[in-house]
């Protein structure tokens, strides 16, 4: 079982790390005690069969430096266009759910979406930054583009749950936020 406790902030790394206040109190003590817990006892194997049906290592884009967030969005979308997963219009359609309201949840993580109605194939983009981006309503490490068509696809309900149930687990958001590759980030959902 490895892990980080530190004081400071550490990116790009592949095990869990907790980050505490130079000058400890008890809420650090209570989550350091916590976090060895969840670690060392309460690590049950998460499976997420429906969302592992949909990731693809072209779907998976890490060290995203140094840019903004509508750089990433339009590399995002240029990706799900050129394999052929959306039409044009869906790139639009994300920018104007943006601009209408952004999609940042907090806990670095945004799930910017498009409309269904250009969505060829149901996707999730995992986009990984090494940096925190200005989302609007928050700022961002952690990306989840989701383009989803609920037509005619029996698991898009089951692959949502599983999205939701992944960004409702603090470790695992974790070590994907300190992944460097696409390998990585797979690793986590074997």
């Amino acid at each position: 079982m490895d892990f980080i406790i530190s004081t400071v902030p550490i990116k790009q790394v592949p095990i869990p790390v907790l980050r505490v206040s130079s000058l400890a109190g008890f809420d650090d003590i209570r989550n350091v005690n916590n976090f060895i817990i969840e670690q060392s006892f309460h690590k049950p194997r998460l499976v997420f069969e429906s969302l592992k049906k949909v990731l693809d290592e072209k779907l998976i884009l890490t060290g995203l430096n140094h840019l903004d967030r509508n750089e990433i969005l339009n590399l995002a979308c240029d990706r799900l266009e050129s394999l052929g997963r959306v039409k044009s219009g869906f790139r639009k359609s994300v920018f104007h759910r943006e601009q209408t309201i952004p999609t940042c949840l907090g806990n670095g993580i945004a799930i910017p979406h498009g409309k269904e109605e250009f969505v060829l194939t149901s996707s999730i983009m995992i986009l990984c930054c090494d940096h925190d981006v200005d989302w609007g309503n928050g700022s961002a490490r952690l990306m989840f583009l989701i383009a989803v068509n609920f037509t005619g696809e029996t698991d898009t309900k089951e692959v949502l749950t599983d999205l939701y149930n992944v960004i409702d687990t603090p470790m695992l958001i974790q070590q994907l936020k300190n992944a460097r590759n696409a390998d990585e980030v797979l690793a986590l959902f074997a």
